[in-house]
């Protein structure tokens, strides 16, 4: 149905955020403009921190398998269908901020953090293995 990676995103863009690309920009940290042009006529494609971004920091846990090969369902969750913007005024604000830093992502986030220090050290150690040597 989402053939590209691009109308994935437009997906995710339109699902979500109800086409809100500065509600997206704000939830993801992803420049405004950056998402401008991946779901707009330029149709740049998305570099692979964009995707990450997607993909870790949207609060609808957006599966990585959907976004980049378009198989299975595009949340990990249960959250596809409530959208994080209402639009019904004028100022289409964000109606669930809580959404955006909630404990799931911090979890998450704080694993990836652990993953990266043991590499860290693994590495560090190999360096130090190598001086001696």
């Amino acid at each position: 149905m989402f053939e590209t990676i691009n109308e994935r995103i437009k997906h995710v863009l339109d699902t979500l955020y109800k086409g809100n690309v500065t509600a997206m920009s704000k939830a993801t940290y992803i420049k405004r403009t950056t998402l401008s042009s991946i779901v707009g006529a330029d149709g740049n494609t998305p570099g692979f921190d964009v995707i990450m971004k997607i993909a870790e920091i949207s609060s609808h846990r957006i599966s990585m398998e959907w976004l980049i090969r378009g198989t299975g369902d595009m949340c990990l969750g249960e959250k596809e269908n409530a959208p994080l913007v209402d639009n019904s005024g004028s100022n289409n604000r964000i109606h669930d901020v809580s959404n955006i830093n909630n404990g799931d992502t911090i979890n998450r986030l704080l694993s990836i953090v652990e993953q990266k220090d043991k590499q860290i050290n693994t590495l560090l150690n190999i360096l130090q293995n190598n001086k001696v040597g």
